[in-house]
């Protein structure tokens, strides 16, 4: 299957595009690392996970991006002059820089998509039954992406992109990917949602506003996976412009969050506490336990930008819980990991 929207002309479309999509993820990324210095400067740790992961999503998306540029310096002028001319050197897919080019794509995507699994384990304590098929997803991801790197290795020159060696490979793990992330942020949303009924219960700080940052910023890439996924399968030269695309947009959607949440969270001056008694079996999620034979402990649920946090305290005169509950934005301790070991509830 072909397209009327020749490689050349989709290269040149999609060069434009993520120039525009690596300024806005760079001002984010500068944002985001100011957001997390500040924290540091706090008195709080940076949090090696979130800073480490920052820096190699702009580093990849650079790479990227001077990759394409050297693709698009090659063909326009070093091959220009080559039978087939600029589009031909799009074609071969066997070409060193389309080789690598494909490799910092995927190894970019599997970090974000391994930072999003992160996320939802963390949200929900780590419950292996939870991020199992997750987990299995992103396994086949990496699968995927592997192939198709050794495919392009050593595929001919007159191979397209579309053939049927490489289409069923491509397409899985656009579909993975997609579903992971899906998946990945559908547990996040819920898990804050639920939190959220348990915070206003107890009079706690209206977690809604959290659930929509997470939505948003999952909906952004999953939008575009799904559009890149039809395009590819429609076979249009124009998934050039999408998968270019996706690699700031990945960038972009991990630093809204933490600029998202940690400047406009941090606006609230004071953090909303109170306690109030409730009945146990109301509250048997895993945020939190409370062993009869130990201490309150505060349990944290850790979110890019935010933090949740949960004391619960046990009468056993009365067999009633209380429950210290806290939601705090960018001068809480939002950026530890790893949080605080968590156990089953009660």
């Amino acid at each position: 299957m072909t397209s009327s929207f020749a490689a050349d002309e989709s290269k040149l479309v999609s060069i434009f595009v993520q120039t525009l999509l690596y300024g806005i993820f760079s001002v984010l990324f500068v944002i985001s690392i100011w957001v997390l210095r500040r924290k540091m400067s706090g008195g709080a740790g940076m949090g090696a996970t979130m800073f480490g992961v920052a820096v190699t999503m702009w580093v990849l998306a650079t790479m990227h991006l001077g990759v394409n540029f050297a693709r698009i310096f090659n063909a326009f002028i070093t091959y220009r002059n080559e039978p087939g001319g600029p589009a031909a050197y799009f074609y071969d897919l066997s070409s060193f820089t389309n080789v690598f080019g494909s490799a910092i794509y995927i190894t970019q995507t599997l970090v974000g998509d391994g930072f999003v699994l992160y996320r939802a384990a963390i949200v929900w304590n780590k419950n292996l039954w939870i991020i199992v098929l997750p987990c299995l997803l992103l396994t086949g991801s990496a699968v995927s992406g592997g192939v198709i790197l050794y495919i392009f290795a050593k595929i001919d020159t007159q191979t397209e992109i579309f053939s049927d060696q490489l289409s069923h490979w491509i397409s899985s793990f656009f579909a993975l990917t997609l579903a992971t992330n899906i998946i990945c942020t559908t547990l996040v949303a819920f898990k804050i949602w639920q939190v959220n009924k348990l915070s206003v219960r107890v009079g706690a700080t209206n977690l809604i506003p959290v659930f929509f940052v997470v939505i948003e910023s999952g909906a952004l890439y999953s939008m575009t996976l799904i559009v890149l996924l039809a395009t590819y399968l429609a076979g249009s030269w124009s998934q050039y412009l999408l998968i270019d695309a996706l690699s700031p947009i990945i960038g972009i959607v991990f630093s809204f969050v933490i600029v998202r949440l940690g400047l406009s969270l941090s606006s609230s001056s004071e953090t909303t506490r109170s306690q109030r008694d409730v009945d146990r079996t109301n509250f048997s999620t895993n945020l939190w336990w409370t062993p009869d034979d130990k201490p309150p402990e505060e349990q944290e649920v850790v979110l890019p930008g935010s933090s949740i946090n949960r004391m619960a305290r046990v009468d056993p005169s009365v067999d009633t819980l209380t429950a210290d509950t806290s939601f705090s934005g960018a001068d809480s301790d939002m950026f530890n990991y790893p949080p605080k070991k968590w156990a089953s509830p009660r």
